[in-house]
């Protein structure tokens, strides 16, 4: 086999392998850890369920603000964790 032809070869078995390692990474990092679970809202909070135009449904907790809100906190997980890992 000519060398120009082997060398193209590997190229794309290199280019292949990859595409191939990009794949897995990218499945590994956003597929769920776990299956969705009840987590139940901890006192003064509300369950909610935020839904994306995509369809994709989002659990969270809301608190009623008091009185003269100054600010909003969004506190999220990372991928395995949970809302109730976050209380503390």
């Amino acid at each position: 086999m000519p060398a120009p032809r082997r060398r193209l070869i590997r190229r794309l078995a290199w280019a292949g392998a990859y595409v191939l390692v990009g794949v897995l990474v990218a499945r590994r990092l956003t597929t769920r850890a776990r299956p969705p679970f009840a987590e139940p809202a901890p006192v003064g909070y509300e369950e909610r369920r935020l839904r994306a135009g995509d369809g994709l449904a989002l659990g969270a907790w809301w608190r009623e603000p008091g009185r003269n809100p100054r600010a909003v906190v969004v506190l999220v997980h990372g991928n395995g964790a949970s809302r109730a890992q976050s209380l503390g």
